[in-house]
């Protein structure tokens, strides 16, 4: 049917920021879509486009509700509600000062590590220290994460022993490490770190509070992001020395094979 499909776009996702519901008259939403009556079959469509788009479209006499489809705890909708901007910069700095001194608890002193010219297996203990660090930092927390993390610490032994057997062995490539260290680029380094709601160290402290009492901005948040970010480091130089040696050992492989 035809109607002015860009702005009922434009009206699921308003819908979807606002605090509460939006309400409008027949007649308004009549007048937005370009239409001169609004008829059951299009209202149908309509209904089954917005809940494809997590959008409760309603319809209560003459009128039609918009309302944003969320079941779980949508911080920042919640946030947006019920904390200021001044609030929430308050409750940032206060998160820094007590995130610099826990910091000093968890952070893994590289300075004795040698470097990756001199020992490419190093990072094989380096990644087993900053995991060390997550698993510490988890005893910390006020509120349990059981289970939450049981995936990726998954991800990481994987990476871990794929890269050390690699290592160990003559082998040309891993097709196991390739594919492990291809999932952990596509889940875990795939969000934004300006994205305070989107990152991973967020959605591990709103499961802390599925209520959303506090806003994810406090300290413990503060180091699973310091954390996150260095093993991320660490499994980039994995990649990145994998993927050389590889290339090394396919090149002598195809010299022997050329002499022969």
């Amino acid at each position: 049917m035809q109607y002015d499909a860009e702005s009922f776009s434009k009206l699921l996702a308003e819908s979807k920021d606002a605090i509460s519901p939006l309400k409008m008259k027949r007649s308004e939403l009549a007048l937005i879509l370009s239409r001169q009556k609004m008829s059951f079959e299009l209202i149908y469509e309509l209904e089954e486009i917005a809940e494809s788009q997590g959008v409760i479209m309603a319809q209560i006499g003459n009128d039609f509700l918009f309302v944003s489809n969320w079941n779980d705890c949508d911080s920042l909708r919640v946030y947006k509600e019920r904390y200021s901007e001044k609030e929430l910069a308050e409750c940032q700095e206060l998160a820094e000062a007590r995130f610099a001194k826990l910091w000093e608890t968890l952070r893994v002193d590289t300075s004795d590590y040698p470097t990756l010219e001199e020992n490419k297996e190093a990072l094989i203990d380096l990644l087993e220290d900053y995991m060390g660090s997550v698993q510490e930092l988890l005893l910390k927390l006020p509120s349990t994460l059981e289970g939450t993390l049981d995936e990726f610490f998954s991800d990481m032994e994987l990476i871990k022993s794929g890269y050390s057997e690699f290592m160990s062995s003559q082998h040309l490539d891993s097709d196991d490490l390739e594919c492990d260290l291809r999932e952990f680029d596509n889940y875990y380094n795939n969000y934004s770190h300006d994205d305070l709601f989107d990152s991973l160290p967020a959605k591990l402290l709103v499961n802390v509070d599925i209520t959303c009492e506090e806003p994810p901005i406090n300290e413990y948040y503060l180091c699973f992001n310091a954390l996150f970010g260095e093993i991320g480091g660490v499994v980039s130089q994995i990649n990145e020395n994998y993927y050389y040696l590889t290339d090394i050992r396919k090149g002598l492989y195809a010299d022997k094979v050329s002499a022969i």
